[in-house]
């Protein structure tokens, strides 16, 4: 008798696992994923469409495609997790699973910061992006201020990759001078969940391009009135416009449900991505995983979500088959791209099960990681749908 597999959400994780069971199991098994909206949007590029290097269409695809693999598509909003029965309620219906793979990613919390709502552009909202785009298209002088509201930070490299594409779409238009560029972060250094060397060439970058970087600093408030933002040392900083990583934690639905939680994160057996429940599995942005040298959260990049989505379905597989799940989630991952101007980028790796301290390697800005970074967008986009 065939199985369902339910995945919730249609990020990266869900997209990733849904590939990969449309091709590795019998057809007499279900595939179903669900999600509140019918489009992807390719959240990585977000800062390429605030300066209006990358369009809305070319960041897009259709979740529904996936129908063509085998998998079905449901466009609905999930409400509640009645894990004991295991039924997934929703506002067209309930659903039952044999499987279940929660891939709901983070959910924002704007209204923890007094004043961001109304002072702030979102970096995580899509209509807030294009909203920015069309803001800085006029902006000619004064002065932005990009700040990580609390910890962890999803898209890890994303505030960094923000104020170096502003540097440089600024200096493009031969305004720079014109322009004061501020990063302001709760981290101890650049990049926390890093190592001194990647942190401290980073912190370099920042000065010579001229970016006033203020870490350990923790943003309480923002006045829409007086168009400042207050710090918890009670410092009071005037900008022009104030762009926001907001607070985020764990979906809602998972308060009430059965499922271990850490601060609001689902907590996973770090390699197999199995929560406290049976046959129920995490992934990606929602997943409460620390690094075993100094207990902060691993690093939340869609990079990670498609490994850990990949050991999940490919073990799943496997065991619907009748065969010993044999994939692990290493924590490793080679090749994304911190981009650092318009037309350059820098190659990492990551590998945060590391022992002693996290193994992050940047390589220097190059032209080649400014075209792996659009490669791998355009290959996300048509591989994948």
């Amino acid at each position: 008798m065939g199985k369902r597999i339910l995945i919730l959400g249609a990020g990266v994780g869900g997209i990733v696992s849904s590939n990969i069971f449309a091709k590795s199991i019998m057809k007499e098994h279900e595939v179903v994923l669900i999600d509140k909206n019918d489009t992807h949007i390719f959240r990585a590029s977000y800062p390429y469409i605030m300066i209006n290097v990358r369009k809305p269409h070319q960041i897009r695809a259709e979740i529904s495609s996936l129908q063509k693999m085998g998998v079905k598509f449901v466009q609905a909003e999930v409400l509640g997790l009645d894990l004991s029965n295991l039924l997934v309620e929703t506002d067209i219906g309930s659903f039952t699973y044999d499987y279940l793979i929660i891939a709901l990613g983070a959910e924002e919390h704007s209204e923890k910061v007094p004043g961001l709502i109304e002072t702030a552009f979102n970096l995580c909202d899509y209509e807030s992006v294009l909203d920015l785009s069309q803001v800085l298209e006029r902006f000619e002088q004064g002065h932005i201020i990009t700040f990580i509201s609390e910890l962890p930070v999803i898209g890890t490299v994303a505030p960094y990759e923000i104020v170096f594409l502003l540097d440089s779409f600024f200096r493009r238009r031969k305004q720079r001078q014109n322009i004061e560029l501020t990063l302001i972060t709760p981290e101890e250094i650049p990049l926390q969940n890093s190592n001194p060397k990647v942190s401290n060439s980073i912190a370099a970058d920042l000065k010579k391009r001229g970016i006033n970087l203020l870490v350990n600093s923790q943003v309480v408030s923002l006045d829409p009135r007086a168009n400042s933002i207050e710090l918890q040392d009670g410092s009071i900083i005037v900008a022009d416009i104030f762009i926001a990583i907001p607070p985020q934690q764990g979906p809602a639905v998972l308060k009430n449900s059965s499922l271990e939680l850490d601060e609001g994160w689902v907590k996973v057996d770090p390699h197999t991505l199995k929560t406290n429940l049976e046959n129920v599995y995490a992934v990606g942005d929602i997943t409460a995983i620390r690094m075993p040298s100094n207990r902060d959260w691993a690093p939340k990049l869609g990079v990670f979500a498609h490994y850990q989505a990949e050991v999940v379905a490919r073990n799943i597989a496997l065991e619907l088959a009748g065969k010993k799940p044999m994939f692990r989630y290493r924590g490793k991952a080679a090749g994304f791209v911190m981009a650092t101007d318009i037309s350059l980028g820098r190659i990492g790796s990551f590998d945060y099960f590391a022992i002693e301290r996290p193994k992050v390697t940047l390589l220097r800005p190059t032209r080649l990681g400014h075209w792996v970074k659009m490669a791998f967008e355009k290959y996300w986009l048509t591989r994948w749908f």
